[in-house]
């Protein structure tokens, strides 16, 4: 379902107003800024998410149940220091673990980057957008960590998001630990079960991308113990 969003009220709407009458001072950095009001903002923002998005990333899907701020970014989907015009904008914004947040950062994620208006509708996206497209339409997740895209817009989200960080996990010994050997199977059963060549050559993508760099792991590590 299309994510709930975010509802301004009293001196929380005031402030969100001011700063969208105030054309001339909208800045990506104002979002930073220390002052009572605008943390109160950021603080109602990230309450609502957490509760909408049930404590799961928007991105990687991961479920975190902590209820302290620190485990938790308010995302904006559409880049604010490239967008200040939309910093409150309701449905750009989420909440997102600070691993995905980080390797998303001010990469664009529009069909037409020179849109001037706020892209309402989902195909003004290129990347899965958490109000206005269903996540399993366009990627699988297997076992919380192997993220297979059903569409060009599934492909996009796990590249923006670094989501193939969860499958590249090895000992320091150079051998392939055993969580990834089992990776390896999943990727292998969901080659198998691929319903897309999209979806299928993705997979085999992922396992030859698994393969070589266990390989360059196990070189190196024996190189050191020479």
């Amino acid at each position: 379902m299309p994510l709930v969003t975010v509802k301004y009220e009293g001196e929380i709407k005031d402030t969100v107003d001011a700063y969208v009458l105030n054309k001339d001072a909208q800045s990506g950095d104002y979002w930073e800024s220390t002052e009572e009001e605008v943390t109160k903002v950021k603080k109602h923002i990230k309450e609502h998410y957490k509760i909408a998005q049930d404590f799961t990333c928007v991105y990687c899907q991961q479920k975190v149940l902590f209820n302290h701020g620190r485990v938790w970014d308010i995302e904006h989907i559409i880049p604010k220091k490239l967008y200040p015009k939309f910093l409150f904008t309701e449905e750009n914004l989420a909440l997102s673990c600070p691993d995905c947040n980080g390797r998303k950062l001010d990469k664009n994620v529009l069909v037409n980057p020179k849109r001037k208006t706020f892209p309402n509708k989902s195909e003004d996206y290129i990347i899965v957008h958490p109000h206005f497209d269903e996540y399993e339409k366009h990627i699988k997740v297997l076992d919380n960590q192997l993220y297979f895209p059903k569409d060009e817009k599934g492909i996009k989200t796990i590249e923006i998001c670094g989501l193939l960080r969860f499958a590249y996990k090895f000992s320091n010994y150079g051998t392939v630990a055993l969580d990834v050997k089992r990776k390896m199977m999943d990727l292998t059963q969901a080659l198998l079960g691929a319903s897309t060549a999209i979806e299928e050559n993705y997979i085999l993508g992922c396992i030859s991308d698994l393969t070589e760099y266990g390989q360059k792991k196990s070189r190196e590590s024996h190189l050191k113990n020479l």
